[in-house]
């Protein structure tokens, strides 16, 4: 369904898309060194927004990321669009805008 996020298998791309945007999460979370997804969701827009809910660090600490992916033909890099930390492994990964 276009605009709605829908729950997704964790893919190689949606790992890869996660990897991308480290040193952006790290700027604002310099605690964070490494992230697992573990749950994801994706929205068709005028490209994909991503939603990962991520391991932080092989610990407790959960933290939720929104990334978009522009069209292909944009040729543009994934971009982290939000973030949520202090998340929990109960936390239910959802539509967030900050």
């Amino acid at each position: 369904m276009v605009g709605a996020a829908t729950n997704q298998v964790v893919t190689p791309e949606i790992e890869a898309a996660v990897e991308s945007v480290l040193t952006a999460v790290q700027a604002q979370a310099s605690h964070v060194k490494s992230l697992k997804v573990v749950e994801a969701m994706t929205q068709v827009v005028a490209g994909t927004n991503v939603f990962a809910k991520c391991k932080v660090n092989d610990s407790t600490e959960f933290a939720f990321l929104r990334i978009f992916l522009a069209l292909p033909h944009v040729g543009a890099d994934p971009a982290l669009s939000a973030l949520q930390l202090s998340k929990s492994a109960t936390d239910e990964l959802g539509y967030f805008e900050a």
